[in-house]
């Protein structure tokens, strides 16, 4: 079932949408798409192929026009890439007003510029589970469209641009606005799994920046070249091969759930670490070593340590010093099934008499090379690593 939708973003103007359920109830894991610069919007090639692939693979699927394009108000000449940030993040909040739509599981699958605002928003986002990128904006500075006219730019104020087959007016604010947003540092904030499909002849967006851009992300990723491809992806097969890579990727990494976690090592002041071991009655890994563990919810990884500590240990916040947050890594359960996005925490403490809960038997304080000297957690060796104890 088609729905088409009006919302408002932040500047009160209406922004038109589809949503697209798959059969039954719900709720549904959510793939947002997010188009490009040239795009028709909803009316696109790529649009109107998301709605019916999938749904069929039962994803809810939202399509919605940037302000100024397709059915959206809004003078084109205005756009800025703050503005499209804000307009994706309307969208968001729109949607998840829905009560079929699973908020914990929502993808966006992003062209062009589109890749370029979908990166920005979700690197300052927590909703967001999964990316597919395809051909993404990145470096605007050096992008090929802009370099050569970006003086005439700045001197005219504004450009004429050929954009979906009609002569567009867009202002200089567009580009200076653009410069002020740092691509690659928020790709460094996203560990989320990521794809990014590129093409190989892409005239518009250079697959050697692109895959700089790939090497910032840190969680599950994957690249892919489409052969002979240039930024349309308009030769035989190759839209077919950006569907059947999404479906994959999203597939793997939307319809699965996903938690996110902390393991938190605690040190005191002669860098000797504390391993916990397991009572069993805990639910994973009980009689293992392991550090403090908790879900993260909407709490920050520091927050959920420094409320676990005094939990599962006994220690006030105000004994504790946060040392460090390595890089969040994947961890798979394969038993049941179930994936996280781990945050290892260091945090030092000033008190060393423990009280344990219910959770442990037993405790070490330990040199962190001695660990495995221990029947440990195997997230454990990761956790010392990412901390740079091991």
């Amino acid at each position: 079932m088609i729905e088409k939708v009006w919302f408002k973003n932040s500047k009160g103007l209406k922004l038109s949408g589809l949503i697209i359920k798959p059969k039954g109830r719900g709720p549904f894991p959510l793939i947002i798409n997010v188009h490009g610069f040239f795009s028709e919007g909803k009316q696109s090639i790529k649009a109107r192929n998301y709605i019916k692939l999938f749904p069929k693979q039962g994803f809810a699927v939202f399509i919605f026009d940037f302000e100024a394009y397709g059915e959206s108000q809004g003078k084109f000449e205005n756009l800025t890439i703050s503005k499209e940030i804000d307009d994706l993040k309307s969208a968001v909040n729109f949607i998840f007003r829905k009560k079929y739509v699973n908020k914990n599981r929502v993808g966006l699958v992003a062209s062009s510029l589109g890749g370029m605002i979908a990166i920005l928003y979700a690197a300052k986002s927590k909703l967001i589970s999964s990316l597919v990128l395809i051909s993404p904006f990145s470096d605007l500075k050096n992008l090929s469209i802009v370099k050569p006219m970006a003086k005439q730019w700045q001197n005219m104020g504004y450009l004429h641009l050929d954009i979906a087959g009609r002569r567009k007016k867009l202002n200089y604010n567009f580009y200076s606005d653009g410069l002020k947003h740092d691509v690659f540092g928020g790709a460094r904030n996203i560990h989320c799994p990521v794809m990014i499909i590129q093409a190989e002849k892409d005239a518009v967006v250079s697959p050697k920046v692109t895959e700089e851009l790939f090497s910032y992300f840190d969680g599950p990723k994957k690249f892919v070249i489409v052969k002979e491809a240039d930024h349309f992806f308009k030769g035989k097969g190759q839209l077919e091969q950006i569907l059947k890579n999404a479906k994959f990727w999203f597939g793997q990494h939307l319809k699965k759930r996903i938690d996110g976690g902390i393991i938190c090592i605690v040190q005191k002041k002669d860098s000797k670490i504390l391993l916990l071991k397991r009572s069993d009655k805990v639910g994973f890994h009980p009689d293992f070593w392991y550090g403090i563990g908790g879900f993260l919810d909407d709490e920050k990884p520091t927050q959920v340590a420094k409320k676990e500590a005094f939990e599962e240990l006994g220690i006030e916040s105000k004994y504790l010093r946060l040392v460090k947050i390595g890089k969040p890594f994947h961890q798979i359960n394969k038993k049941i099934d179930r994936h996280w996005f781990v945050y290892p925490v260091l945090i030092k403490s000033r008190k060393t008499k423990i009280k344990l809960n219910w959770e442990h038997t037993d405790y070490r304080w330990i040199k962190a090379g001695a660990f495995n000297k221990f029947k440990t957690v195997s997230v454990l060796k990761m956790g010392l690593k990412r901390l740079g104890l091991i």
